[in-house]
């Protein structure tokens, strides 16, 4: 994959959309739209993403989010990007002066107001402003527009559900601000910066929306020699190998922490390297300066094979797409095989002088990660575990004996205010296991919250060898009084073939007797992923009523057998 956006390049892109998922999404702005659409368009395109494109009228922000008749509410996107104009600021603070700051975050505060108010769904997708050069007032005068900047940076940079900063401050800033404007367009259209740097703004932008509705990496797999060390291990030797201490060994450990930080972060890190596994173990269990340990690690594979079979294999143990992997290895034969044997795999081309490496992995930024959980799974020490889990599997005799050996126990929670943002992020990331494939975001799920016809039942599972975490949802909504649908069912793939789905049915029914329900109505929609649950509905004993809807009597349902305790 070519990662040197440029305009010509987005312009080439046939954004035929056979592949992508759809949304909806508004562009307005205090500046002029006119040549970063186009390019988000074509960005978001490469990155699974077809979006019906709404494009503001010039800097009337006010008027598209202030009146409820207008075009834009009418549009009801799924996203609204909202460009600012730094040059709109600068006008307003030679009449604010030291008010700048309070007045652009009360007036930002209505925007958002009008946004929950007529678009309570939609994701809003916001900058802040870059810190021009101002030699007048230095940045610690409280009458300087760089102090004031700085104020309501810090502002916009507070967490909201449903609100995601795109920090376009230190974006320009590493690529260089001054290179990025293009002062004579600014002046006669209002388009404050070249097009390459339009270009690079709409692929960034392209990632935050896409890891809203569900595209996003999950897993980094590395390499080790020359990759997370210096050296070859095999030759070199334990001593040999540079990490730490000074010149390229610093350069190394600058990557390992930006793995691991990858890591504590709920990403999945996986190690594929041509080496013996003893001796390429060695440096995560010995080596002083070391800074991932094994434990940090889901997936360790070194051996002589190709590196695209290994590859396979890692895609199978996490039970992960190839579309959600970055491959790292700093040998390009390597990364040839592995880009022609999988093309959906992300395999960057790592710049050849070594201190270039880790400003170049950061400012790719692969794993946006943009909405905090307070509940996030440690998905790491699940895959150790899951070790455990499949080697007690290679010595039983059938599915039932291992799921009964495992000692699974569940727990039956509602939708509360504390596992909101868990509930949201398994809509998210979950695609083989969603029967209707709809994403929750934050405020869609505080709406449900509030709304008596809804009903929202979670699973927490755990075994012997330890937690799950939150791995299913169902949301229910009664239609009348006798019959109730489910509008959603996804599950994490970790917990396929635990029997969660037939216990979770026997609560279902239980719950719908309580309240008197004759029938569950369920549907199917098809997506590029979710085939595994095709037939969930016919498994478990629901009838067909047409190609994608199916119907439970209540009365007729006889409780599934189940191997999982509730607790």
């Amino acid at each position: 994959m070519n990662f040197d956006v440029t305009p010509d390049s987005l312009r080439a892109i046939n954004a035929d959309g056979k592949h992508n998922s759809k949304i909806k999404l508004a562009i307005i702005g205090y500046r002029s739209t006119n040549m970063l659409a186009p390019f988000l368009e074509k960005s978001l395109h490469t990155n699974g993403i077809s979006a019906s494109l709404y494009q503001g009228q010039y800097n009337q922000v006010e008027h598209e989010l202030f009146n409820p008749d207008s075009a834009l509410i009418a549009f009801q996107p799924d996203a609204i990007v909202l460009l600012n104009s730094l040059e709109a600021l600068r006008k307003q603070w030679f009449i604010d002066g030291t008010k700048l700051s309070e007045n652009t975050i009360s007036h930002f505060n209505k925007v958002q107001e009008a946004i929950s108010s007529h678009l309570p769904e939609a994701i809003l997708i916001h900058e802040n402003y870059e810190l021009d050069y101002d030699g007048i007032f230095n940045a610690s005068n409280e009458k300087g527009f760089v102090y004031q900047i700085r104020k309501i940076n810090d502002k916009l940079a507070e967490f909201k559900p449903n609100q995601i900063l795109f920090d376009k401050a230190t974006y320009l800033s590493y690529l260089g601000l001054k290179k990025c404007r293009n002062n004579g367009m600014l002046n006669s259209v209002d388009l404050p910066y070249t097009s390459n740097t339009e270009a690079i703004i709409s692929w960034e932008l392209s990632r935050i929306i896409g890891s809203c509705f569900g595209r996003f990496k999950k897993c980094l797999i590395l390499d080790l020699d020359n990759t997370l060390w210096g050296g070859i291990i095999g030759d070199d030797g334990l001593e040999g190998i540079q990490i730490g201490g000074d010149g390229n060994g610093l350069i190394y450990s600058a990557i390992q922490h930006w793995a691991l930080g990858l890591k504590e972060n709920g990403i999945l890190l996986a190690i594929c390297s041509k080496n013996t596994k003893k001796m390429a173990e060695e440096p995560f269990i010995k080596h002083p300066n070391m800074v991932l340990s094994l434990s940090d690690i889901a997936v360790f594979v070194a051996n002589w094979s190709n590196k695209a079979e290994n590859i396979k294999y890692i895609k199978e143990t996490l039970n992960i797409d190839y579309n959600s992997m970055v491959f790292i290895d700093d040998n390009p034969v390597e990364r040839e095989i592995v880009q022609q044997s999988f093309p959906d795999v992300t395999v960057p081309e790592i710049p050849e002088d070594l201190a270039d490496v880790p400003d170049y992995l950061r400012a790719m930024n692969f794993f946006p990660i943009y909405t905090p959980s307070p509940n996030e799974f440690d998905r790491t020490n699940f895959f150790v575990q899951n070790k455990a889990r499949n080697a007690l599997n290679s010595e039983t005799i059938s599915i039932d004996d291992y799921l009964k050996s495992l000692n699974l126990k569940a727990k039956i929670a509602p939708l509360t205010s504390v596992n909101i943002g868990r509930i949201s992020e398994l809509s998210m990331r979950s695609n083989q296991f969603n029967l209707r494939t709809q994403r929750y975001n934050v405020t869609d799920l505080e709406r449900i919250l509030k709304d008596s016809n809804y009903a929202v039942q979670t699973v927490t599972l755990e075994d012997k060898f330890g937690s799950y975490g939150l791995i299913a949802v169902v949301v229910l909504k009664q239609m009348d009084h006798k019959s109730i649908f489910i509008e959603n069912w996804f599950m994490s793939c970790r917990a396929i073939q635990r029997g969660v789905e037939e216990m979770m049915l026997n609560e279902l029914v239980t719950f719908c007797k309580s309240i008197g329900i004759d029938s569950l109505i369920g549907e199917y929609l098809h997506s590029e992923k979710n085939t595994i649950v095709s037939e969930h509905f016919s498994r478990l004993g629901f009838c067909a009523i047409d190609d994608n809807c199916w119907e439970l009597k209540i009365d007729n349902f006889i409780l599934k057998p189940t191997v999982i305790e509730l607790v």
